[in-house]
């Protein structure tokens, strides 16, 4: 698996464009030092809004690996009176706001600065179109204050991360190198709350977007454990036998399990990164969770066929008018 192996030498700080990786935008890793640097600046612009207008926010999907790829700035921002505040100050700047004909929420929206090329999406409520990964208010409630580069921000504490990135990648259908790196990371230098990561995977249906990733992580933990990669902190051993656990755990528990881990390992051993789950998989994904919720809860529930269907159809965007 020398993709996996490729995913240890960016954590350690290795650029990308020497590794030689295919696909580097693709796969979520920046092409050049200019690149990334310009990604701070906006970066350092938005945060600089926020501390001025003092909201309660939480960066979301940053990935913190060196030469890892961000296009966009996201926010969560639950509060809507937090929300109100910081639509006003964006419009004022001449930010255009921006909403998808088939919204994840009715009240997400996306800002757009065209001078500067700078695009801030803003997440009412922990949601990847309508697949739901916590509660509300939880992901703020734990946050962390940290400091990115020469700023210092907020993000979600280390299991949420987790969660977030997984999620994020599931919903979308393709693991990228990058998410990987910034997944190994948090895993190799801090400790996991492995049992309020089941309790969420569990609660929101989540577990084969678990699997397509924990099964690729489980190989690289063993392999940054036998290159001495992994710090001498029985914690962070800890995640890795966690890891093992819970795979094996999910593996047993389900066909539709097993051949989501199966999928996603075969492609890896062939280096086919980003790997893109098969819409065989996505479907009866899909339909587990519409025939659980009939037999459980006593409801239709299709929201990863609804989420599904966005990536099928397109994320289309048009401008909207907004008044406080």
């Amino acid at each position: 698996m020398s993709s996996l192996i490729n995913v240890l030498r960016i954590v350690e700080g290795i650029p990308p464009w020497k590794l030689e990786i295919r696909k580097l935008k693709e796969n979520k890793l920046f092409n050049s030092h200019m690149e990334e640097n310009a990604w701070f600046r906006k970066l350092g612009f938005i945060l600089s809004i926020l501390n001025k207008i003092d909201i309660d926010y939480v960066l979301i999907k940053y990935l913190n690996v060196p030469f890892v790829y961000m296009q966009d700035i996201d926010l969560l921002v639950e509060s809507l009176d937090d929300r109100k505040k910081l639509f006003r100050r964006l419009l004022n700047m001449g930010f255009v706001p921006l909403r998808s004909i088939l919204p994840s929420h009715k009240e997400k929206v996306e800002f757009w600065l065209p001078s500067a090329g700078i695009q801030v999406d803003i997440y009412p409520a922990p949601l990847w179109w309508k697949i739901r990964f916590a509660p509300d208010y939880f992901i703020t409630a734990t946050k962390e204050k940290v400091r990115i580069g020469l700023y210092d921000t907020y993000v979600p504490n280390p299991t949420c991360d987790l969660l977030i990135t997984i999620t994020h990648s599931y919903a979308h259908a393709t693991i990228t190198l990058g998410e990987l790196a910034h997944e190994a990371k948090l895993l190799i230098t801090r400790r996991i709350c492995w049992s309020s990561f089941i309790k969420l995977v569990e609660k929101y249906h989540l577990e084969h977007a678990a699997i397509s990733h924990l099964i690729l992580l489980r190989p690289l933990l063993s392999i940054a454990r036998d290159y001495g990669m992994l710090p001498k902190n029985e914690a962070i051993h800890k995640n890795f036998e966690s890891i093992v656990e819970i795979t094996d755990r999910l593996i047993s528990k389900s066909v539709l399990n097993r051949k989501v881990a199966t999928t996603v390992l075969n492609e890896a051993k062939l280096s086919q990164f980003p790997i893109t789950l098969p819409i065989g998989i996505r479907v009866f994904s899909s339909t587990h969770e519409i025939a659980l919720s009939m037999l459980k809860k006593r409801c239709f529930q299709c929201n990863e066929f609804q989420t599904y269907l966005v990536q099928v159809v397109g994320h289309v965007k048009k401008e909207i008018k907004w008044t406080p």
